[in-house]
Parts: C-alpha cells; structure tokens; sequence
C-alpha cells in the first residue's frame, strides 16, 4: 500500500494552487486529511484543489484524491496564509 505520507503530499499542493490566484507566494499554516482507503501503487489516481474561503491573508482550499471511477480515497482542507510584502525602497 502508498505510505500516508505520499497520500498526504499528493493533498497538499494542489491546495496551493487552488488558492494562488489571490495567495500569490504562501505558506501552510495547516493540513487536516482524512484517508479513507488504502492506495495500491501504480493505480492512477486524479487530485483536485479547490478554494474554500479567504480572509485577509487567510486563504482555505480543499483538496480529494479519486480513482478513474471515481472512488474517494482522501480529502483534506488545508489553510494557507500568504506572505507579507516588503515595502518598496
């Protein structure tokens, strides 16, 4: 079986890229996940992000690993928080 920590980076950056339009240059500030099956190696598998909410420099997406099918294997919501800009010299 994939190691939960595979399944666990496979959620994580797509949640990035979900919110990246408004984050610019961001940071996990958090990541819950929940596996729900095991993932044989090999078998393809389609990860999806998308936004949640944002809140200032607040940012929520969600993430799922699925199979062809359509099975979910694994979500997570994840909070990014962008990075503070330097003022201009």
């Amino acid at each position: 079986m994939v190691r939960p920590e595979f399944l666990w980076a496979a959620l994580d950056c797509p949640g990035y890229f979900a919110v990246q339009a408004r984050a610019d240059l961001a940071l996990l500030g958090r990541l819950a996940a929940v596996i729900g099956a095991d993932v044989v190696p090999g078998e393809p598998l389609i990860v999806t992000g998308w936004p949640i909410a944002h809140d200032g420099r607040k940012h929520r997406a969600g993430t799922a690993l699925f199979d062809a099918a359509g099975k979910l294997f694994a979500r997570a919501e994840a909070t990014w928080i962008s990075l503070k800009t330097a003022a201009a010299d």
